[in-house]
């Protein structure tokens, strides 16, 4: 095989799939240098909350916005045209917009807190990730909470009672992801929105309750079918 051939296979790459390439490496990088950097002290440190939550920041902003570039390149670039560019596009759009939705979550609640002198109990205003789902799917409710005494615990009711509440469950370091399924017993014929209360309290028995009317989803109502 001559060298030109050899080498052949870099011509086909697009600008997208580079810039991936080297976004991996840079990441790998970083954290190969991190975790061997002064005696593997960063480790260590992640057992500091605000250390955490830091880096937790930097990993969801850093990934979404690579995400968000790489995307466009890809569209702009992309040699595929008709059917194939908008099905991907579609795809990768599904995937930054549930990013952008939990990094408004983070970024508002974190950044929120770090202003802040006051240590009582707080939560973020939750994500949900399908506002309109169809019977058989899921929602993802997302939240963050601060504050108080950890660790926490939490429990979701939600209205109308057509889905069970969700118990008190326990989370160590004020995170909150429920999957919420939507049962076939909703109404087929309406549509039925659906609103939550999400009640938090931590170790040290202070309570907080999240009820945000403005955040819900709506199982729309099924066409008749002929």
């Amino acid at each position: 095989m001559s060298n030109g051939d050899k080498w052949a296979w870099l011509k086909q790459l697009t600008v997208a799939q580079v810039l991936f390439g080297f976004i991996t490496f840079v990441v790998l990088g970083i954290f190969v240098y991190a975790l061997y950097h002064a005696g593997g002290g960063f480790l260590g440190s992640l057992q500091n909350l605000e250390i955490a939550r830091g880096l937790i920041t930097f990993l969801v902003v850093f990934t979404t916005v690579m995400i968000a570039i790489i995307l466009v390149l890809y569209i702009t670039t992309s040699n595929l045209t008709g059917q194939d560019v908008k099905d991907r596009f579609g795809f990768g759009k599904e995937i930054l917009t549930a990013l952008i939705g939990i990094l408004g979550t983070i970024l508002g609640f974190y950044f929120g807190q770090s202003t802040s002198t006051s240590a009582a109990l707080q939560v973020a205003p939750a994500y949900v990730s399908n506002a309109n789902p169809k019977r058989g799917d899921s929602v993802i409710l997302y939240s963050v909470v601060s504050g108080g005494k950890p660790p926490y615990a939490y429990s979701i009711s939600i209205k109308p009672d057509i889905i069970p509440p969700v118990q008190e469950k326990p989370s160590a370091q004020g995170v909150i992801q429920e999957e919420i399924k939507i049962p076939d017993s909703v109404p087929k014929d309406k549509d039925t929105e659906f609103t939550f209360q999400i009640a938090i309290k931590d170790s040290a028995g202070k309570s907080v309750t999240y009820g945000d009317i403005t955040k819900k989803f709506t199982v729309k109502a099924e066409a008749p079918k002929p």
